[in-house]
């Protein structure tokens, strides 16, 4: 009888990634990221679906609803306070 090889470990999840999000906005406009989709614009990455913080250096928005239970910690929306056509980078990190 042969033992059957071991099970493979799941791979670690990340603690820490980023969102990429570019587009044109107007002042006012809200882009809301909900898992890889972005409402308008493109985006690169996507939130863990855990609870995370969220930071960016990006002075052009406010946020308008952060990652939460509510949602699963999968959604995140901002404002644009100015127009511009811009990239903006979130950065997220798990509580660790």
């Amino acid at each position: 009888m042969q033992t059957p090889p071991p099970a493979k470990a799941p791979p670690a999840a990340a603690t820490s990634g980023a969102l990429i999000w570019s587009g044109e906005l107007r002042k006012g406009d809200i882009i809301t990221i909900d898992g890889a989709q972005a409402s308008s614009g493109t985006l690169q990455g996507a939130l863990p679906g855990v609870p995370v913080i969220l930071e960016t250096d990006f002075k052009g928005i406010g946020f308008a609803e952060m990652p939460g239970p509510s949602n699963g910690w999968k959604r995140v929306s901002f404002r644009s306070l100015r127009d511009q056509k811009v990239v903006v980078t979130l950065r997220w990190k798990t509580f660790q």
